[in-house]
């Protein structure tokens, strides 16, 4: 077995581009299989396929007599996703060798998958979509980054043991080091997959049943954050208070009117004052039925009145729901933006950790990624972590990182105690 980098067209490949999905993204069509000669045998199943250019000086006719059933080849291709000023190079598949047509049909069976008689064709196992940048795969096979960094310009077997080395000492060879990092990808490759499914099925759930929101659990939390912003003497708009709970417009009104109703039992300033309009900053929403006609003097009557009081936080269970341990997560900070992202954070990594799987809430942080900054407005799932209070210590100061693709890489300071850590891949949240 062998391992290749197979350069397979760059930006400006338009023969490239156009042929990924006839044989490459996707299966070999019905009509493109039947137009092959009849003694070209296939094995069972969908096909896949790829070749080599054919050139003037024969290298790729030596590479293709070179590459053999088993082989594994990590394909540099243009993602060809959306406009093309976002196109980009990048490793975007991984498959193995699983046959390979003789040299009297190769004509045939790349004017078959291709309309062309151009290449030299093989056949593949279904390729894994991956996205790994130049950069990333130099350093998986060497640390110091010196080798594989920029777009390969042929296709090449991994064989020079000094640009290899560093797999070879690890994994005790370059097959095995494949099959390991093919195995790391896989993961990711099914997490991002039930993640951005589970993402499109949750907003269009919530979008539809926000109102059968079990809201009444997360009452207390709601009671707790909002005499937080009292005692820092603010006020929130409306829909800062959704985003912050994730409730809808009629979940919103019923929460409202339970909370002044339980402020009014017990004596207190109505506490959903602190909740205005963003056009005028005024309260228009039900104050008038507890006897509230001026909104601006009970907000002074409730920072008053919650000015010099001990908030009692009992703190989550994890017996709790979700819902009612991200909302709790959530109320920690008074800053409405920074508090919905601490719940969709939490609600997205399922109040755990994504390194270490901690769910303890108060043990966790909302962390924003490198490059990342809420005052930008980068409040999005997409924007950040779900980690325990020392990882996020440790990846703000930048001795623990997380590369784009999902591993844990940690700075040698620290490599001792969190070693169990250190090569990981997480499960992240892709959007």
């Amino acid at each position: 077995m062998a391992v290749w980098v197979i350069a397979a067209g760059g930006l400006n490949d338009a023969t490239a581009l156009e042929n990924y999905s006839k044989t490459l993204s996707a299966p070999i069509s019905k009509a493109r299989l039947e137009s092959l000669p009849s003694e070209v045998l296939l094995p069972d199943g969908d096909q896949y396929a790829w070749g080599f250019p054919r050139t003037q000086k024969g290298g790729n006719e030596r590479r293709f007599a070179q590459i053999a059933i088993g082989d594994i080849c990590f394909f540099c291709t243009t993602r060809c996703e959306g406009p093309k000023s976002r196109w980009s190079n990048a490793y975007h598949w991984v498959a193995r060798v699983v046959g390979t047509i003789d040299a009297i049909h190769s004509i045939a069976v790349s004017s078959a998958f291709w309309d062309s008689e151009d290449f030299f064709p093989y056949l593949l196992s279904k390729p894994l979509a991956i996205n790994v940048s130049f950069q990333e795969f130099s350093q998986e096979i060497d640390p110091a980054g010196k080798y594989y960094n920029r777009s390969p310009q042929s296709s090449t077997k991994l064989t020079d043991f000094k640009k290899i080395r560093h797999v070879v000492d690890r994994y005790g060879s370059i097959d095995s080091w494949a099959d390991n990092y093919i195995g790391r990808l896989s993961v990711l490759s099914v997490v991002a997959e039930n993640n951005q499914l589970e993402f499109a099925v949750s907003q269009k759930t919530t979008e539809k049943s926000a109102n059968r929101v079990d809201y009444k659990a997360r009452l207390p939390v709601m009671r707790e954050w909002l005499i937080r912003v009292a005692q820092a003497g603010g006020r929130i708009t409306y829909k800062e208070f959704m985003d912050v709970f994730g409730i809808d417009r009629y979940t919103s009104k019923h929460s409202m009117d339970r909370l002044g109703e339980h402020s009014q039992a017990l004596g207190e300033p109505i506490i959903t004052a602190l909740l205005v309009s963003a056009n005028d900053n005024r309260s228009s929403v039900g104050l008038d039925k507890f006897g509230v006609l001026d909104d601006e003097a009970e907000r002074q009557n409730l920072y008053r009145f919650w000015s010099e009081i001990e908030l009692d936080s009992s703190g989550s269970s994890t017996s709790d729901p979700l819902e009612v341990r991200a909302a709790r997560f959530a109320s920690v900070v008074i800053r409405p933006e920074q508090a919905a992202f601490r719940r969709k954070l939490f609600s997205a990594y399922n109040g755990r950790c994504v390194i270490s799987g901690c769910d303890v809430v108060r043990a966790l942080d909302a962390a924003h990624r490198h490059g990342r900054n809420w005052r930008k407005g980068h409040n999005s799932v997409a924007d950040g972590f779900l980690l325990r209070k020392d990882l996020h210590a440790l990846y703000d100061s930048q001795l623990l990182k997380i590369t784009d693709s999902g591993f844990v890489v940690l700075s040698d300071e620290i490599a001792e105690h969190y070693e169990a850590f250190s090569g990981i891949a997480i499960n992240m949240v892709l959007l």
